[in-house]
């Protein structure tokens, strides 16, 4: 029981993102169904560090085939992902939509690139640029600039990295607060629930005067 009332803080790249934000959003909906023990999820979290993620999709290019053309990267692609993740596709203005609504309960970071990366073919692109990388007015956030291509934005040679810096001195700060925030959500849950239980007994014992 203790293990699923941890503090969560997810730090996602890439399309990781993406999955990070459907799971918080099953959570969200599953807190109003059968599905209980799926609750925890969204109640633990109390931040995410969004590496590189597409949130608007990629722009110009198929973000599926291109990951299969960075340098390094070899993956199995379906042409549906294409689609899912294509601008402004349907599919992720629609999970932007479902996020936005419980965004303000978590602290988040966007982190972008700001450096070219290889590609098999021979261009250097930005694979996920930072129009697609930052969700402009989501709540309680902060956008870090990776000195790094998309790839290396995740990747440090030592503690003394730039970047290692960056990211670990941002969950540091989260950590200060995650605590504390996530034990207070589970004393309302329990809350809530104890009243519902104390109500129900409640009325099964009046309806049986």
């Amino acid at each position: 029981m203790q293990a699923t009332r941890r503090p969560i803080i997810f730090v996602a790249h890439g399309l990781g993102g993406i999955i990070v934000k459907s799971a918080l959003i099953h959570s969200y909906a599953a807190q109003k169904t059968a599905l209980k023990d799926h609750r925890s999820i969204k109640l633990s979290t109390y931040g995410i560090i969004f590496m590189g993620t597409p949130h608007q999709g990629s722009d110009g290019v198929q973000f599926g085939k291109l990951l299969m053309n960075i340098a390094s990267v070899f993956v199995a692609v379906d042409d549906c992902i294409d689609k899912y993740l294509e601008r402004d596709s349907e599919w992720l203005q629609q999970q932007l939509s479902q996020y936005g609504l419980i965004s303000r309960d978590f602290t988040t970071k966007f982190a972008f690139e700001e450096f070219l990366t290889p590609t098999k073919l021979g261009p250097l692109i930005i694979v996920v640029p930072r129009a697609s990388a930052v969700v402009p007015g989501a709540a309680h956030t902060e956008t870090i600039a990776m000195h790094a291509d998309h790839i290396n934005m995740v990747k440090f040679a030592s503690k003394e990295d730039i970047g290692y810096r960056t990211v670990s001195s941002h969950l540091w700060i989260m950590t200060q607060d995650a605590t504390a925030i996530v034990r207070s959500r589970w004393e309302e849950e329990n809350r809530i629930d104890t009243g519902m239980q104390t109500g129900f007994l409640s009325w099964v014992g009046s309806d049986e005067v």
